[in-house]
């Protein structure tokens, strides 16, 4: 039996999620990072309610860490 969320929320959010992966996917493969938009999505669909945590001034700093983490080999990333 699925968990309770999911019999909530998995068909009505599915089509966002799957062109999210899609948007990050075709990003680190082409640029190593994402888009400042992609990363707004990311928040809006997963993390609403953090998004003020956010310094949105500084995304840099958002985008160095993920092109040190996808620069991590993929057997090495859970350490991290």
């Amino acid at each position: 039996m699925a968990p309770h969320y999911d019999t909530l929320y998995k068909e009505s959010d599915e089509p966002d999620y799957k062109l999210i992966v899609k948007k990050v996917k075709s990003e680190l493969s082409d640029a190593k990072t994402i888009s400042m938009d992609t990363f707004t999505a990311i928040m809006d669909w997963k993390a609403a309610r953090a998004k003020g945590r956010v310094n949105w001034d500084r995304f840099d700093l958002y985008q160095t860490a993920i092109i040190t983490y996808s620069q991590i080999p993929l057997l090495e990333r859970k350490a991290v």
